[in-house]
C-alpha cells in the first residue's frame, strides 16, 4: 500500500529558481530608471530597495546571482542618470 503523505522532494526548474530573482530586478529597474542624479530621496529608497532584495536572496543558492543582479540594476540607473544629466 502506497502512503497518503510520501516523502516530497521537489527540484526547482530553470524558471522557478531564476524567475523571481529576475522579475524584481526588472521592477527596480522600471522603478528608478530615470532617476535625477539629484534626486537624494530617491536615490535612498533605490538603495533600501536593492538590499531588501538582496536579503531576500541571501541564504540561498541564488544569492550571488541576485546580488549581481541587484548590482548590475543600479549601476545601470546610475549610468543613465549621469548620461542624461550630460544631455
Amino acid at each position: 500500500m502506497t502512503p497518503l503523505c510520501p516523502k516530497l522532494v521537489y527540484h526547482f526548474t530553470f524558471k522557478e529558481k531564476y524567475y523571481d530573482a529576475w522579475m524584481l530586478a526588472w521592477n527596480l529597474h522600471k522603478k528608478y530608471n530615470g532617476t535625477s542624479v539629484n534626486d537624494d530621496d530617491r536615490w535612498s529608497s533605490l538603495l533600501d530597495e536593492a538590499r531588501a532584495l538582496k536579503q531576500k536572496y541571501e541564504k540561498t543558492s541564488e544569492a550571488d546571482f541576485a546580488k549581481d543582479l541587484v548590482l548590475a540594476v543600479c549601476a545601470e540607473i546610475e549610468r543613465s542618470s549621469k548620461n542624461a544629466e550630460k544631455e
